[in-house]
């Protein structure tokens, strides 16, 4: 397999190769970049949820309180 091909050829050609490159990164990078990134995805989906909560109970006549 040449070294820009990323998809090997053949009946498992629906695989995919982790490729690092070669001036740096490591397996703990990828790790820091996946952990990143998931809890990007729960703060944003945390704040999603809150707002649609709040909406929802502004919709059906709830009371917020006062300060």
């Amino acid at each position: 397999m040449a070294s820009w091909e990323l998809v090997r050829p053949g009946p498992d050609g629906d695989t995919t190769d982790l490729v690092f490159r070669e001036t740096g990164g490591s397996r703990g990078h990828a790790v820091l970049i996946a952990l990143a990134s998931l809890v990007r995805m729960l703060i944003l989906l945390c704040c999603c949820a809150g707002i649609a909560i709040t909406i929802l109970m502004a919709a059906f006549g709830v009371e917020f309180p006062r300060r």
